[in-house]
């Protein structure tokens, strides 16, 4: 674990052990100082967040490390004495590099077939300069024991909303093969205006787990992401919608509107004719003319989230809170779509999962208001299902 320690009282890695199945835990003592203390020309003095796993085909255990604009590698035999290895090409555009995550995942093409393996590397960092925010990041590349190398594809974003951030991954203990998939798992906040929110008593939450694995289609590598597996039970009613045409400004007729902001919706729009419309509009929890929208613009393959029009706007951090937030996504001629609505926040994912947005939300008790309408054009809307608790 990273802990603040003599002599500098800067970030170190520690070990603690159990021997009691991770029910207590015993002060080893601190297994490597930060190297960067004596650096008095580096403001950024991170070594943190250990990512630890054991590597069978180099015999060693591994930990990564955020450091100074990059990544560090290191080995070791028994967990206490350690040796570095090697460091990622430097990353200078993400600020303060945190949370890293290093696993391997078997490549699946378009149609779903296993075609080898490679690494993925998951790390929090700030987009700013390219017109993101503080977010999660990952790219895709080998690993040989001693350091990760990233392809030419460059580094993507897992979450194109402004609230999926710190995230952590694990393996599913129980699949057939551990690198068919993983488990991920955010913190649902931003640094932005992460300290006003908590002013209210509140300090983020974790998202959704969700279940990542690794597409590749047209020589380009996805992380795509899925709500785990079984979220869609947790919730008592079921009401499923009528497939239904929307041309110029109509509106979806619902089969009913949520009572509390609780809620699951998946459907499936289908283009009509050539093209898509540039107008579609989801809007959530609303009430007058307060609410949040997912915006589509199927003649741009794109989408974004909107909360602008909500009643609570943070006091430090507004503009950042206020911003749109965008990404892209091939709709072809169909697009599924997944909704996950909470009372302090909304959770997308768009295009059998290549794209996801995470959005922190406030609403008041009675902006509950759902309504799905098309601008100039027409679709048509299949498989509505909306679970909700009562």
């Amino acid at each position: 674990m990273t802990m603040a320690a003599a002599p500098d009282h800067l970030q170190t890695t520690a070990l603690w052990y159990s021997t009691d199945r991770g029910r207590r835990y015993t002060f080893h003592g601190v297994i490597m100082q930060n190297p960067y203390a004596a650096r008095h020309d580096l403001k950024d003095k991170t070594f943190r967040d250990p990512c630890v796993f054991w590597h069978a085909p180099s015999h060693s255990w591994i930990i990564i490390l955020a450091e100074p604009k990059k990544f560090g590698f290191y080995a070791s035999s028994d967990l206490k004495v350690w040796e570095y290895t090697r460091s990622t090409p430097p990353i200078p555009d993400c600020g303060v590099l945190e949370c890293p995550n290093l696993f391997e995942l078997n490549v699946q093409d378009a149609g779903g077939k296993t075609t080898g393996s490679r690494w993925v590397l998951m790390f929090g960092g700030n987009g700013f300069k390219g017109g993101m925010t503080t977010g999660t990041l990952y790219a895709v590349g080998t690993f040989d024991g001693k350091a990760f190398i990233p392809d030419k594809q460059g580094y993507s974003w897992l979450d194109s909303g402004p609230d999926f951030y710190a995230a952590t991954a694990w393996e599913d203990p129980v699949s057939s093969d551990r690198k068919n998939h993983r488990y991920a798992m955010g913190w649902m906040n931003n640094w932005g205006y992460a300290k006003d929110l908590s002013k209210h008593g509140y300090y983020g939450n974790l998202t959704t787990v969700r279940t990542l694995t690794l597409r590749k289609d047209r020589g380009r590598y996805d992380l795509v992401s899925h709500p785990v597996s079984g979220q869609e039970r947790q919730y008592a009613r079921v009401h499923h919608g009528a497939d239904q045409h929307l041309k110029d400004g109509a509106s979806y007729h619902l089969p009913l509107q949520p009572s509390e902001n609780v809620y699951r919706l998946d459907f499936m729009f289908h283009r009509v004719g050539e093209h898509w419309p540039y107008d579609i509009f989801l809007s959530l929890m609303g009430h007058g003319s307060r609410h949040a929208q997912l915006f589509l613009s199927g003649a741009g393959n794109s989408a974004a989230v909107r909360r602008s029009a909500l009643g609570y706007m943070p006091d430090e951090g507004a503009d950042l809170w206020r911003a749109e937030r965008w990404g892209r996504a091939d709709y072809g001629d169909r697009l599924q779509v997944t909704v996950i609505v909470k009372p302090f926040g909304i959770e997308v994912f768009l295009g059998d999962g290549r794209l996801a947005f995470t959005m922190l939300a406030f609403p008041a008790a009675q902006e509950t208001g759902l309504e799905l309408s098309v601008g100039t054009g027409e679709i048509r809307v299949t498989d509505f299902v909306l679970r909700a608790r009562r």
